[in-house]
């Protein structure tokens, strides 16, 4: 089964980090209110040999301690004359790992639709991920996780890695990479927090 294949090496990831991560174990100190900007630089289909760019809109809101939701709108225009709108909506756990650093599980319901010259294809579906979120240093901001989606044609298992630097306390710039599944993207974007 597809899921219990994602769900194993996210949790020996999640393990993995933690241990390295090893202290008191209480809420960091992170913001999960944001909306950001982000332009894609590159965004590769491998299936299709299809190579754009485009631009995602995405934000994040804290409910409880522990529980946030998410979104994400895509759009980008891939060569051959064929455009592509993600959209992406769900809700998250937050565990603690030190003051630094959190671990985090979403679960988000997600949509592609690409239309082009060869016709349409609309696809939805179930998206799990598992990462880690924490603070270098006061300024500099690391985030990765590993991703299940379902909302593809075919499912898709990726790692995404970004790094932010906050220019102020509540307005932060960096890059976010989605490597080794059949979707990759670079991207290059703007952060504001709010409380």
């Amino acid at each position: 089964m597809e899921i219990k294949k994602f769900w194993v090496p996210t949790a020996a990831f999640i393990t993995l980090i933690s241990a390295s991560l090893s202290g008191p174990i209480q809420a960091a100190d992170l913001n999960y209110n944001y909306v950001e900007g982000r332009y894609l630089l590159s965004a590769d289909i491998d299936d299709s040999n299809l190579d754009g760019d485009g631009l995602r809109i995405a934000g994040s809101y804290r409910f409880t301690n522990e529980i946030f939701g998410l979104a994400k709108w895509e759009d980008v225009d891939f060569d051959r004359g064929v455009d592509g709108t993600i959209f992406e909506i769900g809700a998250g756990y937050i565990f603690p790992i030190n003051p630094s650093w959190d671990s985090n599980f979403t679960l988000s319901y997600g949509n592609t639709d690409f239309s082009g010259p060869g016709g349409d294809a609309d696809d939805s579906g179930l998206i799990l991920s598992g990462g880690v979120r924490g603070m270098l240093t006061p300024e500099i901001e690391a985030r990765a996780k590993l991703t299940y989606n379902d909302s593809w044609e075919d499912d898709d298992t990726y790692l995404t890695i970004a790094g932010d630097y906050f220019f102020m306390p509540n307005l932060s710039a960096g890059l976010e990479a989605d490597l080794g599944g059949e979707y990759e993207t670079l991207s290059i974007g703007v952060r504001y927090f709010f409380k």
